[in-house]
């Protein structure tokens, strides 16, 4: 008996569907980019349950004729090649000819279709790969896909889908991507009746990335070229003050395809040299044009990798046009008077007020008059800071957890070492404190204890802030925001990917407000894991103590350092910060002696 079996059409498709189909998302990419190929101008995704349960595709293409539509739907039909030396020098998208059946054989799919002034159009059923409908229809203009309860008849990989959170992230991250690389098209997502984005066509690079990644985008961004040759690099970059905590920012085209690659990334760093701080990424979309021939494509069955037959020269081509762009580029801030506008002369003293000459008006006075709100809740929440940490004992008093006798000592402040170690001696000793590390281990058990008893003291704004994020994000912490409102955070969407924040808990320093919103939305991006909702409470209370604690080279009174090391004392032996550091080290009068050859 034969040990090799040919497999039957449907297990065939089955597989085939296992490299094309990972998720939801990989349905959306094939399907736009078969719109692309079909010359679209316009483009419209609906989702729904992360794209489990439906996803439809719209476009105004030049759509297929009734014998095409039937053929679309058969392994390895496909107009994109003649021949095999077609695979090696491919200059469109949707060439696959696994991905409508693939995709038929694990969802249950209608298609509605005509060709330009076609007389009547097709509508054609497949159901887990059988069809079920093939007839007439209305003309209709372009190509409409739905796409219906998605791995049906395959339990077990549906099973290994993400929360719908996760998945509609990846949605929405490759209708954007798609959006950011093909300007002549206009893009519309949505999420059952939310409209994520709606992006017109022909608008140039800059209008758009504004339009799809936020107004700090736009206005935070330079242009980078390089010169014409067999690699060209063009696109976009933040400038060094436009950063962020992770990689979520960078977006790399290789002709006109989304690609994934760690060393383009690390060029994109390279090429800021030491303009940002550590842990910190820059953002940009970037797009490389090579010749076809001198990059394979087909190195990942999604297309997400590529291999160039030269990287360094790709890598030195990127780094030297993001260093060329940076070189030109006024970005360093500089001080000016923040009172009068640029074009404004500042009047002289006179005994007579007249309106021309007002050092504050308009847009000036209602930023002068917002920095002094911030200034003055920055004063009140330095006193909340000190009240805090001093709750933490009460409140651990009050838990019957009383200070241990042998710690009940004077602790002698002698000094601070770089604006930030305070050096303390004790009745057998010396210790040596952390500012920061100590100030944000306390703050981070009152949170805790706050958050356990859901009793987070909030202040409310006088000027609520406004927070605008990209759609990936908006989509992170769309599912969140009930959960950041319990922790204190009153924030709430504002548009389409504008959040408003009128209220924060009293312990945190509101002028990081944007930036807290950013990194939390890094925080709770988990690729799809569950966490737990004390899980989620220690990460954003972990994220909160750091931002509201003392900051290494911050200037410390002298009480103020006499409280924040008692505290540190009583409370925190053999303990660390929140992500782990150490808050002190003890050196005592043995080891001091030991040192020195007394003993």
């Amino acid at each position: 008996m034969s040990l090799i079996n040919v497999l039957p059409e449907h297990i065939a498709n089955k597989i085939a569907a296992g490299e094309v189909v990972e998720r939801p998302a990989s349905v959306v990419k094939e399907l736009i980019e078969n719109s692309l190929d079909a010359g679209a101008t316009q483009i419209e995704v609906e989702f729904k349950d992360g794209g489990r349960s439906r996803i439809v595709i719209r476009d105004n293409g030049k759509g297929m004729s009734h014998e095409d539509a039937s053929l679309a739907f058969q392994r390895h039909a496909t107009s994109k090649i003649k021949d095999l030396e077609d695979i090696y020098s491919i200059g469109t998208l949707g060439f696959r000819g696994e991905a409508l059946p693939s995709i038929a054989s694990i969802a249950h799919v209608e298609l509605l279709t005509s060709e330009k002034k076609a007389a009547s159009g097709t509508r054609l059923k497949i159901e887990a790969g059988k069809q079920t409908a093939y007839e007439a229809a209305p003309p209709e203009e372009g190509t409409r896909i739905s796409i219906g309860n998605l791995f049906f008849n395959t339990p077990a990989r549906r099973k290994f889908l993400k929360t719908d959170k996760t998945e509609a992230k990846q949605i929405v991250s490759t209708v954007m991507l798609a959006a950011l690389v093909h300007k002549g098209v206009g893009f519309r997502l949505k999420e059952e009746e939310r409209v994520i984005f709606d992006v017109p066509k022909q608008s140039d690079l800059k209008e758009r990335v504004g339009l799809l990644l936020g107004k700090a985008f736009k206005q935070e961004m330079i242009s980078i070229a390089s010169p014409k040759g067999e690699v060209q690099v063009s696109g976009m970059i933040g400038k060094p003050t436009l950063n962020r905590g992770n990689r979520l920012s960078q977006f790399f085209f290789v002709n006109g395809r989304p690609i994934q690659n760690r060393n383009l990334s690390f060029a994109l760093f390279r090429g800021f040299d030491a303009l940002l701080m550590t842990k910190r990424y820059p953002v940009g979309v970037i797009f490389i044009e090579i010749e076809p021939s001198l990059v394979d494509v087909n190195i990942h069955p999604t297309k997400k990798e590529v291999r160039f037959h030269d990287e360094s020269k790709v890598i030195s081509i990127l780094v030297r046009a993001i260093k060329d762009a940076l070189a030109q580029t006024d970005f360093i801030p500089t001080l000016k008077d923040k009172f009068v506008p640029q074009s404004t002369p500042v009047a002289k003293p006179t005994h007579e007020w007249k309106e021309d000459s007002l050092p504050l008006k308009g847009a000036s006075l209602s930023s002068h008059l917002k920095e002094s709100i911030t200034e003055y809740q920055e004063r009140e929440n330095e006193k909340k800071l000190i009240q805090a940490v001093e709750k933490v004992v009460e409140e651990k008093a009050s838990e019957g957890d009383p200070v241990p006798s042998d710690k009940q000592q004077v602790l002698k402040v002698l000094g601070v070492v770089r604006q930030t170690y305070i050096i303390c001696e004790t009745t057998t000793g010396f210790l040596m404190i952390d500012q920061h590390a100590a100030h944000e281990r306390l703050l981070f058990e009152q949170v805790m204890l706050d958050f356990q008893k859901g009793n987070v003291e909030v202040q409310q704004l006088l000027l609520p802030e406004m927070v605008e994020l990209t759609a990936i994000e908006s989509a992170l912490i769309e599912s969140e925001l009930e959960f950041l409102n319990k922790v204190g955070l009153s924030i709430s969407l504002f548009g389409q990917n504008s959040y408003v924040v009128d209220a924060v808990p009293t312990y945190f320093k509101n002028n990081s407000i944007g930036k807290l919103i950013h990194e939390m939305v890094n925080e709770l991006d988990q690729s799809g894991k569950v966490q737990s909702h004390e899980k989620k409470r220690e990460k954003i209370a972990a994220m909160m103590s750091c931002k509201a604690a003392v900051k290494a080279g911050d200037v410390l009174k002298q009480l103020e350092m006499e409280r924040l090391a008692t505290q540190a004392y009583l409370n925190l032996q053999n303990k660390t910060c929140p992500h782990g550091r150490p808050v002190m080290f003890q050196l005592s009068d043995d080891d001091l002696a030991k040192q020195f050859k007394r003993k």
